[in-house]
């Protein structure tokens, strides 16, 4: 057990680039320092530049790790039955988060690779509960209504220097019950909360001692809700629109 967990500090996946990390980085470009935005631009385009990037994510932090690869983080380790007997088995419980495109079948073939055959021959992989073990949400694409409905509502209510903020896609790593919605709508799941918040003393407080907000964050986020509500429906009412009146012109025809 000791070999296995050491091997999965040493040995994480390999980080890689794909949507929504890339459409987020090609955004950025507009906003960075001209040797940054050279490089952003290249994604996609130069052969090597996407990895180059991912590995340089991946090595900034967990934050960064997070967004190019899957995760594997050991939490919990159980063995033996009492103090003064040695264990006969063991059971590490691994959590991954999924990147798009990886399935949980990838993990087990990365686990195996990990452990390696010797150790392999003693040791049996399981996905957890049913339930438990699910693909990645699928990526909602920048260039669709819903995303743009959103960046429309974002930059109505949201200004720095009276300019509207840069609105950006980015990876969710992590679960939340925007899953549960997903099968109610085609690529338009936006998984977002317009919450403002302060980089130097808000966000180190998500879900821990003195989570907060402010009072004109709480307002913005009630105001680009209700716009996004607004603009949800004028979409709605226009794709009806546009069923009868293409039922109208094909009339004449019958």
């Amino acid at each position: 057990m000791g070999r296995v967990l050491g091997r999965l500090s040493t040995s994480p996946p390999a980080p890689k680039l794909v949507a929504p990390v890339t459409d987020m980085l090609r955004g950025a470009a507009e906003y960075a320092p001209a040797w940054l935005a050279a490089l952003l631009s290249t994604i996609g385009v130069l052969p090597g530049a996407d990895t180059v990037v991912a590995r340089f994510m991946a090595s900034s932090g967990a934050q960064g790790a997070a967004l190019t690869r899957t995760t594997a983080a050991v939490t919990g380790v159980t063995a033996g039955v009492a103090d003064n007997v040695l264990p006969q088995q063991g059971t590490i419980n691994i959590n991954t988060r999924l990147l798009p495109g990886d399935t949980p079948q990838d993990v087990l073939t990365y686990l195996t690779s990990v452990i390696g055959p010797k150790d392999m021959a003693r040791v049996t992989l399981e996905l957890g509960p049913p339930g438990t073990s699910q693909p990645p949400s699928p990526v909602t694409p920048v260039d669709g209504p819903h995303y743009k409905l959103l960046k429309q509502a974002i930059q109505e209510f949201w200004h720095v220097d009276e300019e509207p903020v840069a609105v950006l896609p980015v990876l969710l790593p992590g679960v939340t019950d925007s899953r549960h919605y997903g099968s109610l709508t085609v690529h338009g799941c936006m998984r977002f909360m317009p919450l403002g918040q302060s980089a130097a003393t808000d966000v180190t407080r998500i879900h821990s001692t003195d989570e907060r907000t402010s009072v004109d964050y709480y307002r913005g986020q009630l105001c680009t809700t209700r716009r996004v509500l607004q603009l949800l429906g004028e979409l709605g009412g226009a794709g009806q629109g546009a069923g009868r009146s293409k039922g109208a012109e094909a009339q004449p025809e019958l």
